[in-house]
């Protein structure tokens, strides 16, 4: 586990960050994992850069649950159920089908801290995760912990998100824990169930580069187009409209009116965008 609060990949793991710089999404499982008394600890680190991008973008993409639904596919349901300064709850419903299908509807505290430097940690923790049993149906119900198949019992993520080299560096460090495996077939099972974490990971890293890596573009084509215009709007306001809205049918609804705007020199969107907020 990386305990600092600088980049893994730079004191510990150093031999990443070209790889990271060139592209590639690196995930490290940091040792086998930890068999306790009917448990298992999980714990992988994984990183990617996301070129011109801000960090305090990203770590507000990180604590926007209202909109993780539609950044990652396995989060089919999403909303924040408040905020305390910099801290946020969130709630989050997961659905994964690998060999079996699992709902888990689940609810975090998510702490960011600014380091300074465009240095940012959010971390995240699970306050309770329960199983669904018959997702979707007039049957459904949450199982009580202890009496569900123990897929997922905790999970902690912890976020480094660092300025430099033209973009962002991107770093999470998962802690799961799951019921343990019975000795007659963990020899079989063992070794796919220990993929998973890693395999899950790799999919949030991509998604959060993409979204990213999305505002960077709409970004510059708004800034572009306001400079061609002579009227466009600036850094600031343009900002404003990608980080509250950065995905989905909002975030499309709240791009058209802007570059609308900018096309036609201007205009009073504000009243048109308080529909969107």
């Amino acid at each position: 586990m990386c305990i600092r609060d600088s980049l893994c990949i730079d004191y510990k793991y150093p031999y990443y960050r070209e790889r990271v710089l060139n592209g590639e999404i690196v995930t490290h499982h940091f040792k086998e994992d930890t068999d306790i008394p009917r448990g298992m600890i999980h714990n992988w680190l994984g990183a990617v850069f996301v070129p011109g991008a801000e960090a305090v973008k990203i770590a507000r993409l990180l604590q926007d649950f209202d909109r993780h639904k539609e950044i990652y596919p396995e989060a089919t349901e999403s909303r924040t159920l408040g905020r305390d300064g910099e801290k946020v709850r969130g709630f989050l419903r997961f659905r994964n089908k690998k060999f079996i299908t699992v709902v888990l509807n689940t609810k975090h505290d998510s702490y960011l801290t600014r380091l300074g430097d465009g240095r940012y940690i959010v971390k995240s923790y699970s306050t309770e995760i329960r199983e669904v049993k018959n997702p979707g149906t007039p049957q459904e119900m949450e199982l009580e912990p202890g009496r569900d198949r123990g897929l997922l019992w905790r999970m902690n993520a912890y976020w480094r998100l660092e300025q430099g080299d033209g973009g962002v560096f991107v770093e999470c460090n998962v802690i799961s824990l799951t019921r343990g495996i019975p000795w007659i077939i963990a020899w079989l099972v063992k070794p796919i169930v220990a993929k998973f974490p890693g395999e899950a990971l790799a999919k949030t890293l991509e998604k959060t580069r993409q979204v990213a890596g999305h505002l960077v573009q709409q970004r510059q084509i708004l800034l572009a187009e306001g400079d061609a215009g002579g009227e466009g709007y600036d850094q600031e306001t343009i900002d404003f409209f990608l980080v509250l809205q950065p995905c989905g049918e909002r975030g499309a609804r709240a791009v058209g009116l802007l570059e609308g705007a900018i096309e036609t020199g201007g205009g009073n969107v504000e009243s048109e965008h308080a529909g969107l907020l």
